[in-house]
């Protein structure tokens, strides 16, 4: 055995978070990383130091901040066989598209370095969705028109603008006031906001497909959410319910893949409207089109 003493410099980013390590064994893993078992060393607060026992062969070393994140928040670091005690250090660097991850100081293993690209990039992309997912949860509190009121039944109206195309009712209007959408339209009972996200907003967007593309906005969503994935009659779309300023909502989000983009088109409205609208809200998304 031999022994490895690591030091995570104090740095403001990441500053009130603990950095778990651990070390590459296959006789006592707690976890997998990359389909390694690896077995926990311990934890490390902004500024500690500490000393663990590793074995002689060669190993590669984890930090990652938890589990939830290790697919974009985390460092590796590869220590060839030998029985020579060794010492490594690093820090958390800013950077919220892979969450400050801590990075290991003097790090030239090939490896190591193409995952902190992979990680950066998802990182951009689950922020991506973390910040339309911030626009779905707040809709409701600038959105008055919608508070509890029940329209008259109305004609189909087919409104077209930014590419996308879609079938509703003549009770429904463009808000071009909602700010952060591409396309927002408003009745007394529902909201339809979309947003498209092209492909040249990170490296790689493009080459996911829809339903991995759900996934980084399911995982965007808090994590006391309940979501429910489905793909129906080649509707992909995600359903879950949220608090808004004491009020419950539910959100139906629709999933879509372009040539140049992915879109969401979410229908929202008071949870007491949804199981009465779904049928109708189905029919809706099912009429969505995307033109040039």
């Amino acid at each position: 055995m031999r022994t490895l003493t690591v030091t995570r410099e104090k740095h403001f980013a990441g500053c009130l978070g603990t950095i778990k390590f651990y070390v590459e064994d296959a006789n006592a893993p707690d976890i997998h990383i990359d389909g390694l078992p690896c077995r926990l060393l311990g934890k490390l607060k902004n500024g500690e130091t500490a000393s663990w026992a590793i074995g002689c062969g060669a190993l590669r070393i984890f930090a990652l901040a938890d589990r939830a994140s290790q697919s974009y928040c985390r460092d590796q670091y590869a220590i060839p066989a030998g029985e020579e005690d060794l010492t490594l250090c690093g820090r958390c660097h800013f950077n919220p598209a892979n969450g400050n991850a801590f990075l290991f100081a003097g790090n030239t293993d090939k490896t190591a370095l193409e995952l902190r690209k992979k990680g950066s990039r998802r990182g951009w992309l689950v922020l991506l969705a973390a910040i339309l997912v911030g626009f779905l949860l707040g809709i409701f509190v600038i959105s008055p028109l919608l508070r509890g009121i029940t329209p008259d039944s109305a004609k189909p109206m087919t409104f077209s603008a930014a590419g996308l195309q879609i079938t509703l009712t003549e009770e429904f209007a463009p808000d071009p006031t909602m700010e952060g959408f591409t396309v927002c339209y408003l009745s007394p009972r529902v909201a339809v906001f979309a947003l498209q996200e092209p492909f040249s907003l990170a490296e790689g967007f493009g080459e996911l497909t829809a339903a991995e593309y759900g996934e980084l906005v399911r995982e965007a969503l808090p994590h006391d959410t309940e979501t429910a994935s489905t793909e129906e009659d080649g509707l992909l779309y995600l359903t879950y319910e949220a608090d808004v300023e004491g009020d419950r909502f539910f959100y139906f989000n629709t999933l879509h893949k372009t040539g140049n983009a992915f879109w969401q088109v979410c229908f929202a409205m008071p949870v007491q409207f949804a199981d009465a609208l779904r049928d109708e809200v189905v029919s809706w998304a099912k009429s969505i089109r995307f033109v040039d």
